[in-house]
């Protein structure tokens, strides 16, 4: 072989399989993204650079990019704030467009793991129009783990492990709280008692009429059920537990509300310690289930009763203080709750 041939061939070889990259591709395709980077306000965002398998592009003033890519890789990728985002193209809707690629509004988060066992967790956002973005922690029990900075707004969804090996956990978005749970499971619960009827079975936000009912429930959660106006026995179900009964008695335990609003009660010490339910209220009374057991407990109505101590009074009497938008309260049980008017002091 001549080997001014094969000289200028090592030459023309790389350049003919780089051909794709000797023009800076103006629009959108199944070989390049064209766009600009926009922050959650359209403003350009400059200086970030994106990436493909084969090149970069960092955005300009102007916010705009152009990143090659081949098949099967046909996404770019980058990093802005606290998490990593991913585009992916999209032929029948991004095909010859200059795509303008809007980041998302941003929080911080602490991550909350009610997890059995050490985890390396991977939350994910699908942002819409071909846009996720992903941030990792590390979830060890009885530890706090580390602030999430800038991270999408929304709900995410939340996997351990990686791989084929990753299962999926729930997570409830409580905005500076991610609070991140074993998967749903299912749990069944129904009323047991004679004469019950006319009931409605809750937990958290889901009612189910009935004797009976099963919930789908992320973490743990208090089932109640109210029949004819009366509370039965709440009981925490969830994870560890997937089956209960709640105990219901027609008779009823009840005191005159110091003010209007919804009232929950939250069991503090005690067999039912960890218990959060809302009590009924009715032309006035509000109904608390007889027999509860003893232990302490808190009654909140409104927000300011969350930050309200309020000094137990004697056992079987609510202690009660009234606030800017509700009230707080007190209960201590030496015994089992009897039916009939609960003493109350202020």
């Amino acid at each position: 072989m001549d080997m001014g041939w094969a000289m200028n061939w090592r030459i023309l070889l790389p350049l003919t399989l780089a051909g794709c990259f000797l023009f800076e591709p103006t629009e959108t395709g199944p070989s390049a993204m064209v766009g600009r980077l926009l922050s959650p306000r359209g403003v350009p965002v400059r200086d970030i650079e994106l990436r493909s398998l084969e090149a970069r592009s960092k955005t300009d003033a102007g916010g705009e990019f152009s990143v090659v890519y081949k098949e099967p890789n046909q996404n770019v990728t980058f990093m802005w704030e606290g998490a990593s985002y991913r585009r992916i193209y999209r032929s029948a809707e991004d095909h010859g467009k200059r795509l303008d690629l809007r980041l998302p509004e941003v929080r911080n988060a602490v991550v909350d793991c009610s997890l059995p066992e050490t985890c390396d967790l991977k939350l994910h956002w699908d942002l819409g129009d071909g846009l996720t973005a992903s941030a990792r922690a590390r979830c060890v029990p009885g530890e706090p783990s580390a602030p999430l900075l800038g991270v999408p707004k929304g709900m995410p969804a939340a996997t351990c492990g990686q791989g084929s090996t990753a299962t999926s956990l729930g997570v409830q978005d409580h905005g500076e709280v991610l609070l991140v749970s074993p998967p749903a499971v299912r749990v069944e619960v129904r009323v047991v008692g004679e004469g019950a009827t006319d009931c409605s079975i809750s937990i958290r936000s889901q009612v189910t009429p009935g004797l009976a009912a099963e919930f789908d429930l992320l973490g743990t959660g208090t089932a109640s059920a109210v029949c004819a106006g009366i509370p039965s026995m709440p009981a925490v179900v969830g994870h560890d537990v997937r089956q209960a009964e709640l105990a219901w008695r027609p008779e009823v335990a009840w005191f005159s509300a110091p003010a209007k609003g919804a009232v929950r009660l939250v069991a503090e010490a005690g067999p039912l310690a960890g218990v959060a339910t809302e009590i009924p209220q009715v032309e006035g009374q509000l109904r608390l289930p007889v027999g509860l057991p003893a232990g302490s407990y808190r009654l909140i109505s409104g927000a300011q009763a969350l930050l309200t101590v309020v000094e137990a009074g004697p056992a079987g009497v609510v202690s009660a203080k009234t606030t800017t938008d509700g009230w707080g309260g007190s209960l201590v049980l030496e015994a089992p709750l009897p039916a009939g008017r609960v003493p109350v002091q202020r």
